[in-house]
């Protein structure tokens, strides 16, 4: 089908061009560039058939969703992309999901999210990652997962569309998301306590708790991560509980 000097022209092809584009989210007028491509004429057309596949596709999910939503007025509208979309994956290109945290949640979240949607984005407040150095290198290297820093959430609210809008601190314009996962939860909820049991609090709000779960209030223990500690994940949490109800357990019997 090819001859062996196109095969090896492809094989160490380079794209040496500019793409300008308008910014995501941004409203179009007919007639109006959405993208312009500045590259020698090969370059050009080489990546020319990609970019408009990409570009109509998904102007077309977008332009027929808000006329469908308009003539529901209101009414529930739900998507069947993926029975009318052309090729296997292409239902799930119209889609795309957002995560907030920077933890290993967060990053095993997208990981997942990525094999099912066109773009995951990962929102962090800061530049600290606290996910497993193993983890993070392997969802950062996924060609569809976008990692955000210092972009902490200021907002989230959802149109009439179901549509997510997430405004972040130092990013122009909103992040648009069918679905935001919320993996962060470094303020404990012990709000309850402050004001009858302020002396069973650290400093950051945690439950001072041995590791069987006792405090110096008898009968009242704590587990999970409300409790002071090193490490808080779903594992630990499961190991705090089951310390928790063992001394529980033997409280009971003892009164």
């Amino acid at each position: 089908m090819f001859n062996r000097n196109n095969i090896t022209f492809l094989k160490d092809f380079k794209f040496t061009g500019d793409i300008y584009a308008v910014e995501e989210g941004t409203i179009m007028f007919p007639n109006e560039p959405i993208l312009t491509v500045k590259a020698p004429l090969y370059q050009a057309q080489l990546i020319e058939t990609a970019l408009l596949t990409i570009i109509n596709f998904q102007s077309l999910i977008a332009t027929k969703a808000s006329r469908v939503c308009f003539a529901a007025q209101g009414d529930p509208v739900f998507e069947f992309g993926l029975r009318r979309a052309q090729g296997p994956d292409a239902g799930t290109y119209g889609a795309r999901a957002a995560v907030i945290g920077g933890g290993d949640v967060a990053f095993t979240q997208a990981e997942y999210l990525s094999k099912i949607c066109k773009d995951v984005y990962i929102v962090m407040c800061d530049q600290n990652v606290t996910a497993a150095p193993a983890t993070f290198d392997r969802v950062s290297k996924l060609h569809n997962v976008h990692i955000w820093y210092d972009a902490p959430v200021i907002s989230i609210s959802k149109d009439s569309n179901g549509v997510c809008w997430i405004m972040c601190k130092g990013v122009r314009g909103p992040l648009f998301a069918e679905g935001v996962f919320v993996a962060i939860g470094m303020i404990p909820n012990t709000e309850p306590l402050r004001n009858n049991c302020s002396e069973l609090l650290s400093k950051q709000g945690y439950v001072m708790a041995t590791a069987n779960g006792d405090t110096t209030i008898p009968g009242f223990f704590a587990a999970g991560d409300v409790r002071c500690k090193m490490l808080r994940q779903a594992l630990t949490a499961a190991s705090d509980g089951a310390c928790a109800i063992n001394s529980v357990v033997n409280y009971l019997k003892n009164r």
